[in-house]
C-alpha cells in the first residue's frame, strides 16, 4: 500500500505537481494532495475488499459450468440407454463403459476433476433419477434434497438433478 502511495507521489513530482515557492513551502495547487492520497488509499482498500468476493463468484460459476456439463452428458446417455450411468461417484464415469463405448470421451470429452475448492463432485443414482452436487466452499455437503436459490455464497452447496439445478446461487 505504501509503495503505491510513494509511487503516486513520485509521479506527481515528475509531472510537476509538486511545486514549491521560493521558501520551499508547497504552493496552493498541492494543498489537496494529502486528501487525494487518502482518497486513493480508500479506493485501493475497497478494491482489495472486492477481490475475495469476485474469486468466490468465479469459483461458483466454474462449479455450475462443470456440473451442467456433466449433467448434459448424463442426459445424452439417458436418451440412448433409458437410465443414468450406474456408478457410485463422478470419478467412476471416467472408466464407465457400455459395450465398446466409453463414457469419456464419447459423452463428455473431459471429466472435471475436483470442484474449485478441491472436493470431489458428488453423484447419486436412484432408479432413473440422478443427482450431481458440489459441497461448496466449506466442503460440507448438506444433502441432495436442498432446493431453491441463495445470495450469500460462502459455504453453500450446489445440487443438480435430472437435467436441472435444484439448489444454486441466484443470478
Amino acid at each position: 500500500m505504501r509503495n503505491v502511495i510513494v509511487g503516486c507521489l513520485f509521479l506527481l513530482v515528475l509531472t510537476g505537481c509538486d511545486r514549491r515557492d521560493e521558501n520551499g513551502s508547497l504552493k496552493k495547487e498541492n494543498a489537496g494532495l494529502k486528501e487525494r492520497i487518502e482518497e486513493l488509499e480508500n479506493e485501493i482498500n475497497r478494491m482489495r475488499a472486492a477481490v475475495p468476493e469476485l474469486k468466490t463468484r468465479a469459483d461458483y460459476q466454474k462449479a455450475l459450468e462443470d456440473i451442467q456439463n456433466i449433467g448434459g452428458a448424463i442426459e445424452f446417455f439417458i436418451n440412448e440407454h433409458q437410465c443414468p450411468p450406474r456408478t457410485t461417484s463422478i470419478e467412476e464415469l471416467a472408466g464407465y463403459k457400455v459395450g465398446t463405448i466409453n463414457f469419456i470421451p464419447f459423452y463428455l470429452k473431459v471429466l472435471p476433476g475436483k470442484d474449485p475448492w478441491g472436493s470431489e463432485y458428488l453423484y447419486r443414482v436412484e432408479g432413473r433419477s440422478y443427482w450431481i452436487a458440489s459441497s461448496g466452499s466449506d466442503g460440507t455437503f448438506l444433502g441432495y434434497e436442498q432446493q431453491g436459490g441463495y445470495d450469500t455464497l460462502e459455504g453453500q452447496d450446489i445440487v443438480f438433478s435430472d437435467g436441472r439445478f435444484l439448489y444454486r446461487p441466484n443470478g
